[in-house]
């Protein structure tokens, strides 16, 4: 098996850096990915690809995008002798500026350059993995014929994340499409898409996933790994306290300050946002911490949303 647990921390742009990983880790998760890394921009050795490869310690699988196979197996063999565990492709990113370099999801238009993508990896030292959508769009669901191609040219799993492209993050994702592809493959298939809390991922292991993802459903939440590791044992998830709410929020201003800097504090007001979401207080809370610009303000604003329940 590749993974090193049944629920891993999905490499989420902008979110999943070296610092909340960390974060999740002290909260149960085993195994996570980066952020999504620039095939060429790595192999162009640029700043901040160099910065998305920060290692925390514990497993840890790379996510590279890109549509050129000679650049990305060149970026493959760089990541195989920096030390991390896996390697993965991918081909679900749905954002528009990826799109139109013909990377990310508008892979599943093109199921040949996909497998090529993989054949350029394959055999760089690591085990290399992909993840897809389920479509373009619902009148062309390839997914079974892209993980085909790419499972033909040597990749040991693959992520399927139950949406099209067209769909976004919008509407439900297809869980059965993930569910048919677990039974189509002879390699490992993770599930991403609406795991929102650790009985969603005893459901999706359930339908014969090998392993699930955990993307939005982390955020503000690292405490679903502790939860979903509670439900193994039998046991019922402990409610998360604001004391902890806080707590944790604030180490992550503080680890990022330490690694990145102060000013790189502003990308955490989000962070601290989505740990009290939901929550009396929340709202006018979160414009405050929009303003926050040190530890001591995120302090001082925490401690009075703390105080005030």
């Amino acid at each position: 098996m590749i993974f090193p647990a049944p629920l891993l921390l999905a490499p989420m742009a902008g979110v999943a850096d070296a610092e909340f990983r960390a974060l999740c880790r002290m909260h149960g998760c085993r195994g996570a990915y980066t952020e999504m890394v620039s095939a060429k921009g790595l192999t162009l050795s640029a700043k901040g690809s160099a910065q998305l490869l920060r290692h925390e310690g514990g497993w840890l699988a790379v996510q590279l995008f890109g549509h050129e196979p000679e650049v990305v197996g060149q970026a493959a063999r760089m990541v195989a002798d920096m030390g991390f565990d896996a390697l993965d492709l991918n081909m679900g990113c749905p954002v528009p500026k990826v799109v139109r370099a013909g990377e990310g999801s508008a892979l599943m238009r093109t199921p040949h350059l996909a497998a090529r993508l993989v054949r350029a990896a394959v055999g760089c030292g690591l085990p290399v993995t992909v993840k897809l959508r389920t479509g373009w769009d619902d009148t062309s669901r390839n997914f079974l014929q892209v993980a085909n191609a790419c499972v033909e040219e040597g990749a040991q799993a693959v992520c399927l994340h139950g949406r099209t492209r067209a769909q976004g993050y919008a509407g439900k994702a297809d869980w059965q499409a993930i569910a048919e592809l677990a039974v189509e493959l002879d390699v490992p298939v993770l599930a991403s898409g609406d795991v929102w809390a650790a009985q969603d991922v005893r459901d999706l292991l359930d339908l014969g996933c090998a392993a699930v993802m955990a993307a939005r459903g982390a955020l503000g939440n690292p405490w679903i790994f502790r939860d979903f590791e509670a439900l193994q044992r039998g046991e019922t998830p402990l409610p998360v306290t604001a004391a902890q709410r806080r707590e944790a929020a604030l180490w992550l201003v503080q680890a990022v300050q330490a690694a990145q800097g102060t000013g790189a504090l502003p990308a955490v007001r989000k962070h601290a946002a989505w740990m009290i979401k939901g929550l009396p207080g929340a709202a006018a809370t979160r414009q405050k911490l929009w303003r926050a610009n040190s530890y001591q303000d995120f302090e001082v604003i925490l401690c009075e949303w703390e105080s005030s329940l």
